[in-house]
């Protein structure tokens, strides 16, 4: 229950979309071509940086963990990051001083929220794991005054309990979905979070999706999903049951998606023209006797103005009002105000912090808003409050931003455009390292996770660990990326394997090269998940373009993958990966297709890999069979190519273990400067670090053995 599930009642984040599964096809970002074209090659961001800054500073994780505004904007919580512990503060905004209490430490609070009455914190703990059993989570309350924090409500796993936000029409209650041991029932409930009494809100027959109440308390807006189409429903109370009335039904390419309401009056994220998504305002009233839908009018609210971006989310007031701006994501977030006032204040924001990129938390009350700046060179984000009364604006909690990183080392990450080889628009980032001769530098190609995701604007720590060792770092966004409408996301035309994802990520390296920004013949390619199938597809399918490659998570066969993912998969109201793959790459059911697609994946050209390879996997996770990895990464070995494997026992999909972490960057720094010409990377000072890899580097080749590396058997 993080902040971000808490922040609204059953409301999608109105911020970025982070997979199409999750967004029902977030597309951010149509496209963004003047990119710096006429910068020659031995173009600088500053000064030359020298000695290259400690791998430690770029995986610093922020002490500033989670925040939340009280609903009437008076009142700042937070989690700040004490060792391996957070300490829950609390900051009083209309002192001049900003008053601040410390209300508790714990490592076992995940997220916080303030509850609707803002007398209180409603907090997501993790429970610890007990023998044979998983870590739960639970509902924990936190008394602002008198009291210590304690559990409210333990969810239940075997009920496919979730939080889906503080019910904004109650005083101390959080909403929870669950579905009943027999499968056949679901129910929407209110918890208190002071007692744990439970009180149903809503039942259906099929899983609920993404909603909205009403100030009564009494679920208002409905959306869920059949096959590829998503439905958004009004949902009438009555004395013998809610009725539920269908209003929108979205196709696919059209996908819809509930962001605010306000009486007859209905947000929904949507294209109209099925390609750039908007938001779109439908009205939809009841008729007073029937009690039925009487007409439905759709009107385009907002769209952006650069005709650049799809819709990325949208700034409501809470609980219940409505919207305020518009957001779009491309070479940086962008703000559009929905009305006159709102758009006095942007200006009165932006007028502060000219070109950032801003997270705007604002307030229809009194109170102040919250601005979060965050920047592609802003190691640490800045906060601030907006007085929207006096309109002026003031840092707060810069105790807290503990930067690692001389801000000279860091540089711009730029949106790029470019041509590919078949004469269509394709987009990405470049991070350019601060030398002297672009040229000269060489490239590393970071491909993003999904497929359906993106590369997006902001601090990217491992954009900026890769530039300040040298390299040209390229980030592409190729077809079937989510990010630049629907016509971009589906000319991809399933084409992941040896085809024209691959050639996207080519040609954009050779895009740079004719810019003058990296040395084509000394190119490395990495990825995590998807992007790992990739960089196994590289070095199978053009061996001759790549020095060397690392991936980590990384699918054998993405079919079998997304089977893996499908069948874990719950409903939530959005289009279901086995929808989504049929609509956008195959049919997972159709047996022809399938085995076609195999035929053109890394595993079908093993022999073809010559290049040296490393494989980083988790042997928890849930995603990628392991088993597979390593049976991928020992024909390699029993063919005598240079192929090392680390697995970690603990990790999952994800890597968030810090001595994970840590390995992965000490591994690919050394890689990379092996195998792009660099100087030789010392073997690790910490002993920890060594002993990590001299356990779970269960293969060695012939990179990693040696006398330098003070890991070896």
């Amino acid at each position: 229950m993080s902040r971000r599930a808490l922040i609204r009642a059953g409301r999608r984040s109105g911020g970025e979309r982070r997979s199409l599964r999750r967004g029902t096809i977030r597309l951010l970002v149509l496209g963004w071509i003047a990119l710096a074209v006429g910068i020659s090659s031995s173009a600088i961001e500053g000064p030359q940086v020298g000695r290259p800054a400690p791998r430690e500073a770029f995986l610093t994780p922020p002490r500033l963990v989670d925040g939340a505004l009280s609903l009437d904007g008076t009142r700042l919580a937070f989690a700040a990051r004490t060792q391996n512990d957070a300490t829950i503060e609390v900051a009083w905004l209309d002192t001049r001083t900003l008053a601040r209490r410390s209300l508790f430490t714990s490592r076992s609070v995940r997220g916080i929220d303030w509850s609707t009455s803002g007398d209180g914190l409603v907090l997501d703990v993790e429970l610890p794991a007990t023998a044979g059993a998983r870590s739960r989570r639970a509902i924990g309350w936190m008394p602002i005054e008198g009291e210590r924090p304690r559990l409210a409500w333990a969810l239940d796993p075997l009920r496919q309990q979730r939080v889906r936000g503080v019910d904004p029409s109650h005083p101390h209650h959080v909403l929870v979905s669950e579905t009943l041991p027999d499968g056949d029932r679901h129910r929407l409930v209110r918890v208190d979070a002071t007692t744990g009494r439970v009180e149903e809100i809503f039942a259906s027959s099929r899983p609920i999706g993404p909603f909205l109440l009403d100030p009564a308390g009494h679920l208002g807006w409905l959306q869920r999903a059949e096959g590829s189409h998503t439905i958004v429903s009004r949902v009438v109370p009555g004395l013998e049951g809610s009725r539920v009335l269908d209003v929108l039904r979205c196709e696919f390419e059209r996908a819809c998606s509930l962001e605010a309401a306000m009486g007859d009056r209905l947000f929904v994220r949507q294209s109209l023209d099925g390609n750039l998504a908007g938001l779109v305002e439908i009205h939809a009233p009841l008729d007073p006797t029937t009690q039925t839908v009487a007409h439905v009018e759709a009107s385009l609210r907002s769209s952006d103005p650069q005709e650049l971006s799809d819709l990325a989310g949208v700034v409501v007031d809470r609980p219940f009002g409505s919207p305020r701006f518009a957001v779009h994501h491309t070479e940086r977030r962008r703000h559009h105000a929905l009305d006159p006032a709102a758009a006095v204040h942007l200006e009165r924001i932006t007028a502060r912090l000219p070109d950032a990129d801003l997270a705007i938390e604002a307030r229809s009350g009194v109170g102040r808003w919250w601005i979060e700046e965050r920047g592609d060179r802003l190691e640490r984000p800045r906060h601030h409050l907006y007085d929207p009364r006096s309109g002026t604006m003031r840092e707060i909690l810069a105790d807290l931003r503990s930067p690692q990183l001389d801000p000279e080392r860091l540089v711009a990450r730029r949106h790029l455009s470019y041509i590919a080889s078949d004469g269509n628009e394709v987009h990405g980032f470049v991070s350019l390292p601060r030398m002297g001769d672009l040229s000269s530098a060489p490239i590393v190609v970071q491909v993003h996770g999904g497929p359906w995701n993106h590369a997006r604007s902001g601090y990217s720590g491992l954009a900026q660990f890769l530039a300040d060792r040298g390299y040209v770092v390229f980030e592409p966004n190729f077809r079937g990326s989510t990010g630049y409408g629907f016509r971009y996301l589906a000319s991809a035309q399933g084409d992941f394997g040896d085809g024209r994802v691959q050639q996207d990520i080519l040609d954009g390296v050779d895009h740079l090269a004719t810019l003058g920004w990296g040395d084509g013949q000394r190119v490395a390619i990495i990825g995590h998940s998807f992007g790992g199938f990739s960089v196994l597809g590289a070095l199978a399918f053009t061996p001759d373009r790549f020095r060397v490659g690392i991936a980590s998570a990384a699918p054998i066969d993405l079919t079998r993958s997304l089977r893996r993912v499908a069948e874990q998969e719950v409903d939530d109201g959005t289009p279901s990966l086995r929808a989504v793959a049929s609509e956008l790459l195959i049919d997972l059911e159709d047996p022809a297709a399938v085995a076609a697609l195999r035929q053109r994946s890394p595993e079908h050209r093993v022999a073809d890999t010559a290049r040296p390879l490393l494989m980083i996997a988790g042997a928890r996770d849930a995603k990628v069979s392991v088993v597979e990895i390593r049976h991928y990464a020992l024909e390699l070995e029993r063919r005598g190519r240079d192929i090392s494997l680390l697995i970690d026992p603990s990790a999952g999909h994800g890597f968030h273990k810090p001595l994970l972490r840590t390995a992965h960057a000490y591994l690919l720094e050394t890689l990379l400067a092996q195998h792009l010409d660099g100087e030789p990377i010392p073997p690790p000072a910490d002993p920890r670090l060594r002993d990590y890899l001299d356990a779970n580097l269960v293969l060695r080749g012939a990179s990693l053995e040696g006398p330098d590396d003070g890991a070896a058997r």
